[in-house]
């Protein structure tokens, strides 16, 4: 055991410091990941307090009342502080960075004061995690010409410390951004659905690439994927070789490069910045769905994949469609149809569906038959509590495959009923990206040995790199990928 775990650790107070209870859950993840427990402990004594104060709450009639018939307290939204870079151990602003590692922010108070007790353990760890940058921050685009260094230039310095350069880059390669542009969720966030981007967001209205990707235009240059299935000729053209099962087969995708050539894009596109996400999940589907679609296939139903902790992802939803576009369009006999189900916390729904569409009794529900091999639906709720059962109240039936891109298990606590159902149905892959290697090896070991064994980088991570103000480790979106629940076709 690390002696982060004693209760007399100075650090958590005092001898007399009571400790709360460790879940099962954050228990394997202790044992299992650098024993990191005494972060693990204080993550449980919130929760726990959290619990306490809710159930205080609501027994307490002086604290808050109201007749059932009154609108319910909308939850909590909890939004970003600070931009600036702060101390790993006590939160204080410092660009200071640990000599040992250069990974985090320690500032000198600490550094002199014996107080980086939490991250020597970890300090070697880490200098193994940023020295991934490199290879994290190279692409193969491959070479046309005229790409020019739209996404070398997203590498630099600047854009690891601060998200104004990023900002930046947007404001000066598209000028003025229309209300449905794509690009205004990329530069505003999300923000709990209640960003000036997430606000105007309508998931039932249909877009097109051209309107969606605006002012980013298909002219000539070939900017934008096009809006049609990929054939056979397109697969034969740039030699890229298909998935070799009697059920399924697939054209195989492991570079931006690749993708780029099967859809006609030019490399001096940046729609890889958006892309990211359909992208992602197709790659998942090529490395870990196998399985899953050849019991979908053989029992000829659609493949269930279901989307959790679905956020900003909701302003873009048709931009998914790119699923279909590069899966087989036989009628199912190559792959099965794809039921993509996002799920969204009722917190994270955006303004105008809370205000014109939603009411906190009736969950908000869409469902759009988008191409015929891909429908998508979108629910809200917490997925796995007593609302939003996965067996029966999501899409046509239970999961063959949970996602979640950009997860982060520790985020939220409702997470622990995803990673419990997983552990309750080892027939369900379970699929997940992270930011960065610390937050994917500690979340992947909530799967145990196997799934944090299963950690790599994602080809088809965001081409930016992006800032984490209490570290200094490399940050991508969808930059690594690990998986729960690993089958594999005999």
């Amino acid at each position: 055991i690390s002696p982060d775990m004693r209760c007399s650790n100075p650090n958590f107070g005092g001898p007399t410091c009571e400790v709360a209870p460790i879940p099962s859950w954050l228990t394997n993840a202790a044992c299992e990941n650098y024993h990191d427990a005494g972060v693990l402990a204080r993550v449980a004594l919130a929760m726990t307090e959290h619990h306490e104060s809710e159930d205080s709450d609501s027994s307490s009639d002086s604290a808050t009342s109201y007749d059932s018939d009154d609108e319910e307290p909308k939850p909590t939204q909890h939004t970003f502080v600070t931009r600036s870079s702060l101390c790993l151990q006590c939160r204080r602003l410092t660009d200071s960075i640990c000599p040992g590692c250069e990974g985090c922010y320690v500032c000198d108070d600490c550094c002199t004061s014996g107080r980086r007790w939490s991250h020597e353990c970890q300090c070697r760890t880490w200098k193994m995690y940023v020295s991934h940058r490199e290879e994290l921050s190279s692409f193969d685009f491959g070479t046309d010409g005229v790409c020019g260094d739209w996404y070398t230039s997203l590498m630099g310095r600047g854009f690891q410390t601060s998200e104004e350069p990023y900002e930046q880059f947007i404001k000066t390669r598209f000028g003025t951004l229309g209300t449905g542009s794509w690009w205004r969720t990329e530069l505003s966030g999300w923000a709990g659905g209640n960003s000036d981007s997430a606000s105007a967001v309508d998931p039932t209205v249909r877009q097109s690439y051209r309107q969606g990707f605006a002012p980013l235009c298909n002219n000539h240059l070939n900017l934008l994927p096009p809006e049609r299935h990929i054939t056979s000729q397109d697969v034969t053209r740039v030699n890229l070789t298909t998935t070799h099962h009697e059920f399924i087969q697939m054209p195989i995708l492991n570079s931006w490069a690749e993708y780029y050539a099967l859809r006609g894009i030019s490399l001096s596109s940046p729609v890889a910045l958006l892309c990211t996400f359909p992208l992602t999940i197709y790659y998942a589907l090529q490395q870990y769905g196998s399985v899953p679609a050849t019991v979908a296939q053989m029992g000829k139903r659609a493949l269930r994949i279901h989307v959790v902790g679905a956020e900003k992802e909701l302003n873009f939803l048709d931009l998914f469609k790119e699923i279909g576009f590069l899966l087989p369009n036989d009628g199912g006999k190559s792959f099965p149809a794809v039921e993509l189900v996002f799920i969204v916390r009722e917190d994270m729904l955006p303004t105008k569906i809370s205000n014109d569409t939603h009411t906190n009794t009736t969950p908000f529900c869409l469902t759009e038959p988008f191409l015929a091999n891909l429908t998508i639906k979108v629910v809200s709720g917490t997925y796995g509590d007593e609302t939003l059962d996965p067996n029966f109240d999501i899409g046509s039936g239970p999961p063959d495959m949970i996602m979640a891109l950009n997860a982060g298990l520790f985020a939220y606590e409702s997470w622990r009923f995803v990673v419990s159902y997983l552990h309750q149905h080892p027939t369900i892959v379970g699929v997940f990206s992270d930011y960065n290697e610390y937050s994917g090896m500690n979340c992947a070991a909530l799967g145990g040995c196997k799934a944090r064994e299963s950690l790599r980088i994602n080809p088809f991570r965001q081409p930016r790199a992006m800032p984490v103000y209490s570290m200094n480790l490399p940050q991508f979106s969808n930059g690594f990928l690990y998986v729960f629940n690993e089958q594999e076709l005999e």
